[in-house]
């Protein structure tokens, strides 16, 4: 990915182009987020706010070094956290040193060193162009998560 792309447009846009596409008007920002970014798959819109609701917590807690905190809220704060941590958007795209519980954003690496962090996806555009397959330094991903949470909730904000 470019420094400079507009990670919260591109979420916007792909959204309306989903729901044109799709011809899903009432597509909600959760259902977009599950289906296209998260890669969840559970073909029922209730299911759909509740795991991005639950995605979103946690990417807010990861970027925000806040993951103790979280998980120390409630026993069901501790159980999501893990659960989420161990899908493969997120275990892709984390590190951390002898606990998972203070997980942070990072390359993943292999024998041949740091590589980017990769999120494959059907229904992210850049203008006309599909983003099949997205390569993102740290950096880039921590500005692409900020753009996810910001996604997220404006449509707390709207109902959608």
């Amino acid at each position: 990915m470019t420094a400079e792309m507009d990670y919260l447009a591109m979420l916007e846009h792909s959204w309306r182009d989903a729901s044109e596409i799709h011809g899903d008007p009432d597509q909600t920002r959760a259902g977009f987020l599950s289906m296209h970014v998260f890669n969840f798959t559970t073909y029922d819109g209730d299911q759909d706010e509740i795991l991005v609701a639950k995605a979103v917590e946690v990417c807010q807690a990861i970027s925000g070094k806040a993951t103790h905190a979280y998980i120390s809220q409630s026993a069901d704060h501790y159980t999501w956290y893990l659960v989420m941590c161990n899908m493969p958007f997120f275990a892709s795209a984390i590190s951390w040193g002898t606990s998972i519980r203070g997980a942070w954003w990072s390359e993943p690496y292999d024998s041949r060193g740091a590589g980017p962090i990769v999120l494959h996806s059907s229904g992210l555009y850049d203008g006309d162009e599909q983003l099949v397959k997205l390569e993102f330094t740290r950096a880039e991903w921590e500005r692409f998560i900020a753009a996810v949470i910001a996604f997220a909730d404006a449509g707390k904000k709207v109902g959608g």
